[in-house]
């Protein structure tokens, strides 16, 4: 079973490991349609162009905000299917191998089909084509409202559908189905009129069942309708065909076939081709695209030329001469071979000698061959001028060895292989070009199984195999080579063969012994000597980044001068792959072989100073990212002196945010790896993941930094800098935030404190005490965090730092909401005057937004308080704010449930449990599920006692009192709601303790509230009016009207029980009054309902 699933052919839909994806945004729909229909990487601005017609401003932020929802959805790590590149976005090719997609398999369908057509096999190609059409069904994409794609892809969609059908239906009519496809072709001329094919067909299998006069009487319908709609008549094939329908004598209309070739004297037709390689395995895709190629050499066309490259022991000749035998029928005068030696020890071979070859292979006697190369290739072109041979130049060094050898003749192909892309023969004869990569794991896996024989049902066998194939990097080469060193006896010798793959040196083990040539590390010698000095250098290099990959600019700085030129050299002789416009890699076995050959030539110090080079260049961005995306966090000062290595005028540094968000996708994997790494210089490490600190949350999850920065508290001596430890903490500190681990946070952050004191760095102290605020605040600990928080602000005012005092600001007006306090909450909000901040403003501004918001909330100011909280989603979901986007749907869903918006309540607590789906321990998630435990009970769904029992559960993990009163207050209401009379009472009761140790006189009003309600249910009214006048004077002294409101309307309800309707009427009168000031539901009719008497 594949890991993803998804359906293109009809609405879209997808699945991951059998779980339907929840696919409900339409604009994330078509991103996720025009990525898994492109195999290249698909650009910002093509995406734009997909989503829109007249795209809005911000489009491009709002495109990367829907690809970091569109990966929430679907993934459970990272870039776990959609990769981030300089280009663009594409679906990770790791993805792709365990990735199931029904347009992927309709083309293999119909690949496998022409390979039964071309050996023969017509039921197998009826089958595979019956199945390909079948995996469709119409209209295309109805789920994806992109008129960009329904003009651009669902036409050519749909044409490559109806080739298929034509392909089906010429298949049958071979078949002699003549009556099985009378059906789907009436319908196929009354969909596509104009596809004379469908016409063809349909009157040649009339004439087949005896139905002649119904097959004619259908070519003048459509004489008719081409006449008259479009002027013209039916093609000549059709004319031809009811020429002979209208011969009274005439049989069934022969079906095509191959022409007979015309009988002449044939010269030899040398069959050269060296023998298969067996078994061969995987490159359908390849070999059906070389195939199409060379079939492009047919008489009248001109020859073909085509260039298969890849790296040494790739498998290039195997499969150059897999597909040459598959493709010779197609070339009856000949097939010619010659291995030109461009890379081994040997003197590489002359062409003149092999044009000497070829003609007398061609039938010239030795005394009529010129001397002269010119003259000789001149007569190899002219004896192929009329002949149909196919020329298979393997191992070619450049350009030179194959110019005089190639075919000019009409019908002629030549396949050229080579470890060089051999530009120079694309740009001047216009080769088509092929790069071989190495086998998926599936097909490494394969082939030892085919080369090993080892007995079916074995897991512990089929385990090592899996092993075997990973370490071989895919490489046919080592993979035969690890074949033929198991040998005969593989049930005994796999296990130990592997260990020792595992324990030794991969590159010497990967050998045959007593064949000195049959070495992977022979063969990727040969490649390695053809270099210049500066890419063997960088080549070398290279060897230690191992998990990275690199731009022009990064190369230059890890060689020390600029490499443009060397890795282009690399990228032509396939030593390095080009994973997109500027962005190279290197494979795990050619790394390895890198590494030895730097550890062998370049000395230690060397070494180091080309890493440090590398992770120096890497840090200058980074700061400049950091610095631009998140102008409130103070970073660690850069390392004292001037630039040692000559890196910081390499690295370019992004002029905006956009630039700044667009490296950091990019780049976000490299860096990580370098934080793991000092590379000799214990300072870079951690001022690398200091950069990273204020990214949490924005581009880069807590447990991505953890584990960098738990490496180097492991690790670093206690005379390392003060500042590194303060960092390290800092960071440490942060995770146990968001882990929800108050105690550890605290303990971290107060260590942190010391250091940067120790360091004399006052912006570190000023950052502790802001997030140690943060910490007590959710600890309960009010009074305490406005304290922390105070420090912070007074110390960024003095020094003249505005976005951190707008952070600490937010912080502080969040500790007195929890206070009880909105009005001084929304009034320290606006003071840090966020009303002004333009939706493009910073990170910063959203969490404000957020709890400005839930102030306005509190206060029931329903509408401020939607305007804010979506004008906090609008910054959050542009820049990925993800725990802030959770949080702040959360709120919508309680001022959309007070408005009695109840749907769209509902599907903003949705959409917050998803954007927490991956955060299933955190605060938000929390909070998230209290949103769904209100929504349950307004809606009476049954489902809310459940929910809240989980809120419950989870909220007491966190260590956080005021996120499990707010839990418990949840569950009490929705027992009250869902449960008989007195259910609630024992629950809102702890509620209310709990909230009043704790100071949360919100909290203590609501639970009071929910235990009138209940009360008054069980028949004690008197109960019920001391806890509804309870609720109303706490909430009246916060100033919450709306929540005042909601208790008057429980007291009317208990004085209208007790008897009392002129008290009831004054209390219902003035409830209803406060909801319909506030814009709030007024749930009850014209009076107070009866309860329990």
């Amino acid at each position: 079973m594949h890991t993803w699933e998804f359906r293109l052919l009809g609405p879209l839909e997808g699945w991951r490991a059998g779980r339907a994806l929840a696919l409900t945004a339409a604009k994330q729909r078509i991103i996720l349609t025009t990525l898994l229909l492109r195999s290249s990487p698909t650009t910002v601005p093509e995406l734009i162009e997909a989503v829109w017609e007249e795209p809005p401003e911000g489009a491009r932020e709002a495109v990367r905000s829907y690809v970091m929802r569109l990966r929430r959805t679907c993934e459970e790590h990272r870039g776990e299917l959609i990769r981030t590149n300089d280009s663009g976005y594409q679906i990770c090719p790791e993805a792709a191998k365990d990735m199931s997609v029904d347009l992927w398999r309709f083309e293999k369908l119909v690949r496998h089909a022409r390979e039964a057509r071309h050996e023969g096999s017509l039921a197998a190609a009826s089958q595979h084509l019956h199945e390909a059409t079948g995996l469709w069904s119409f209209p295309l994409l109805e789920n994806v409202p992109s008129p960009g794609l329904h003009l651009s892809q669902v036409p050519q969609l749909r044409e490559r559908y109806l080739g298929a059908v034509e392909e089906r239906v010429e298949v049958d009519l071979q078949l002699g189905h003549y009556e099985e496809v009378l059906a789907p072709l009436h319908g196929l001329v009354s969909e596509e009129p104009l596809r004379e094919v469908f016409w063809h067909q349909l009157m040649t299998a009339l004439d087949a069942v005896g139905r002649r006069a119904e097959a004619l009487m259908h070519f003048q319908l459509l004489r008719d309708s081409l006449v008259e709609e479009l002027g013209v008549e039916p093609n000549a094939t059709l004319q031809e065909l009811h020429q002979r329908l209208l011969r009274a004598d005439a049989g069934p209309a022969p079906r095509p076939g191959p022409q007979e070739d015309r009988a002449r004297p044939a010269p030899p037709s040398p069959r050269q081709l060296p023998p298969r390689t067996a078994p061969f395995v995987g490159r359908r895709q390849l070999i059906g695209e070389m195939e199409t190629m060379l079939g492009t050499a047919a008489p009248g066309t001109g020859s073909a030329l085509v260039l298969l490259t890849g790296a040494a022991g790739v498998g290039k000749t195997g499969l150059a001469v897999h597909v040459a035998h598959r493709s010779a029928p197609a070339f009856p005068d000949g097939q010619l071979y010659a291995d030109m030696h461009g890379f081994s020890p040997l003197a590489a071979t002359c062409p003149n000698t092999v044009l000497l070859r070829f003609l007398k292979a061609l039938g010239v006697a030795a005394d009529q061959i010129p001397g002269d190369l010119e003259e000789r290739a001149a007569m190899f072109r002219s004896l192929l001028w009329e002949r149909r041979v196919l020329v298979l130049l393997d191992n070619v060094g450049d350009r030179t060895q194959v110019e005089p050898l190639l075919a000019g003749g009409q019908g002629c192909a030549t396949l050229v292989t080579s470890r060089s892309d051999l530009h120079g023969l694309r740009a001047v004869h216009g080769a088509r070009h092929l790069r071989l990569e190495p086998l998926e794991q599936a097909e490494s896996e394969e082939l030892l199984e085919g080369m090993l024989s080892l007995p079916e049902g074995d897991d512990e066998q089929a385990g090592a195999v899996q092993r075997l194939a990973r370490m071989c990097d895919g490489l046919p080469l080592a993979l035969r080579i690890a074949g033929a060193n198991i040998g005969d006896f593989p049930e005994q010798r796999i296990h130990s063969y592997v260990a020792e793959l595992e324990r030794s040196d991969r590159l010497t083990a990967l050998r045959v012994l007593g064949e000195p040539d049959l070495s992977v590390t022979i063969a990727f010698e040969r490649s390695y000597e053809s270099l210049t000095e500066q890419a063997r250098k960088l080549f070398r290099l290279m060897g230690l980044l191992e998990g990275t990959d690199l731009t022009p600019a990064s190369a230059s700085a890890l060689l020390g001068a600029e490499a443009e030129e060397a890795l282009h050299s690399l990228v032509r002789s396939n030593l390095v792959e080009q994973t997109s416009a500027t962005r190279y890699r290197m494979h795990d076995l050619l790394r390895l072989y890198a590494e030895k050959l730097t550890r062998q030539r370049d000395g230690e110090h060397e070494r180091h100073r080309a890493l440090r080079r590398f992770q120096n260049f890497h840090l200058a961005v980074l700061r400049s990212v950091s610095t631009l995306v998140c102008p409130d966090v103070d970073l660690a000062p850069p390392p004292p002196g001037p630039d040692p290595d000559g890196t910081a005028h390499l690295a370019p540094h992004p002029s905006d945010r956009y630039q700044a968000l667009d490296w950091l996708d990019t780049e976000l994997h490299n860096v990580l790896t370098l934080a793991h790494h000092d590379f000799g210089d214990p300072g870079l490490a951690w001022r690398v993941a200091d950069s990273l600190r204020g990214l949490v949350g924005l581009r880069l999850r807590i447990g991505e930094l953890s584990g960098p920065v738990h490496t180097w508290l492991e690790r670093a001596p206690d005379t390392a800098e003060p500042l590194g430890w303060a960092s390290m903490l800092h960071i440490r500190g942060l995770e146990g935030i968001y882990r929800q681990d108050l105690p550890s946070a605290l303990a971290d952050l107060h260590a942190s404190l010391a250091h940067y004191r120790r360091a004399g760095w006052e912006p570190g102290e000023l950052s502790v005490y802001n997030n140690a605020g943060v910490v007590l605040a959710q600890q309960g600990q009010y009074r305490e965090a406005v304290e922390h928080l105070g420090r912070a602000l007074a110390g960024w005012r003095r020094r003249g730092k505005l976005p951190p005092q707008r952070t600490a600001l937010g912080n502080i007006a969040e500790a007195h909401l929890h206070l009880g306090e909105p009005r001084t909450a929304v009034g320290v909000v606006e003071m840090s005057s966020v009303r002004r901040d333009p939706p493009e403003e910073g990170a910063e501004s959203a969490p404000r937004l957020v709890t400005l918001g839930l102030g306005r909330l509190h206060l029931g100011e329903l509408n401020g308080a939607e305007l804010a909280l979506r004008h906090a989603l609008d910054i959050s979901e542009r820049l990925g704010l993800q725990r802030v986007t959770a949080e702040g749907l959360s709120h919508l869903a309680a001022v959309q449930l007070a408005k009695g918006r109840y749907a769209a309540a509902e599907a903003s607590v949705a959409q917050a449990l998803q954007t927490t789906h991956d955060l299933p321990r955190s605060r938000e998630h929390v909070l998230a599920l209290v949103a769904a435990v209100h929504t349950a009970a307004a809606r009476s769904t049954g489902a809310a006692v459940q929910t809240g029992h989980a809120a419950l559960t989870l909220s007491s993990r966190t260590g956080s009192p005021d996120l499990q009163c707010v839990a418990l207050v949840a569950l009490a209401e929705a027992e009250a709601a869902e449960h008989g009379p007195g259910s609630a009472t024992a629950r809102a009761q702890e509620a209310r303790d709990m909230a009043r140790a704790g100071q949360m006189s919100m909290l203590e009003g609501r639970a009071c509230r929910t235990m009138a309600l209940d009360r008054l249910r069980s028949g004690d009214p008197a109960g019920a009016r001391a806890d509804a006048a309870e609720a109303v004077r706490i909430h009246r002294e916060l100033g919450h009207r709306l929540d005042a409101a909601q208790a008057l309307r429980v007291l009317a309800q208990v004085a209208f029980e007790e008897g009392n309707e002129e008290q009831a009427l004054q209390a219902w009168t003035r409830s209803r009054q406060i909801h319909r000031g506030l814009g709030a539901r007024w749930r009850w009719g014209r009076r107070p309902v009866h309860g329990a008497r």
